[in-house]
């Protein structure tokens, strides 16, 4: 999914950002847990890449979006930990986390902790390669697995589109 000049750059920015040396990072470090960045860190790392990239990098988080979209927090996240939707999402996000880095069960703080440099390199490919900023690309991922799910639980009638939440149609 991603491409090698937009990794080199990502890891060139990490290492700026977080004031490590380049080999210090590679596409599976752990920007908070492994290379210490804190939540302005992140911050930094996001604005710097839409720099560096020439894109506009996401203002909210996946989790942020879905909640937005399904108007609920609890379908995504309970007592602190994703739920199955909720992995699922974030597995099939721009930022592609695969199953051992969301899962549900796994705390939300913990999908925070341990969100790899890959995935930010997976998130700016995405951008890169659509016509989308962050957030808008965001919102369409969601949007368009929430179809698949919403319109399989309509064909088997057990929901109807009247109970489909008003952001989001199928």
């Amino acid at each position: 999914m991603n491409n090698t000049n937009t990794a080199e750059k990502v890891i060139s920015v990490v290492a700026s950002v977080l004031e490590c040396e380049l080999d210090e990072v590679n596409l599976e470090s752990k920007i908070v847990d492994e290379l210490g960045a804190d939540s302005l860190d992140v911050v930094d790392l996001s604005f710097s890449l839409g720099k560096k990239l020439a894109i506009k990098m996401p203002q909210k988080s996946v989790i942020t979006h879905a909640e937005e979209i399904i108007g609920s927090l609890s379908e995504l996240v309970e007592d602190g930990m994703l739920t199955a939707l909720g992995a699922q999402i974030l597995q099939q996000s721009p930022n592609a986390y695969t199953e051992d880095d969301a899962y549900e069960g796994l705390s939300i703080m913990d999908v925070f902790t341990d969100t790899k440099v890959i995935h930010w390199v997976n998130l700016c490919d995405a951008i890169l390669n659509n016509d989308l900023s962050g957030d808008e690309l965001i919102q369409k991922c969601i949007k368009e697995q929430l179809g698949v799910a919403f319109s399989g639980l309509i064909s088997i009638g057990q929901i109807n589109e009247r109970q489909l939440p008003s952001t989001f149609g199928v």
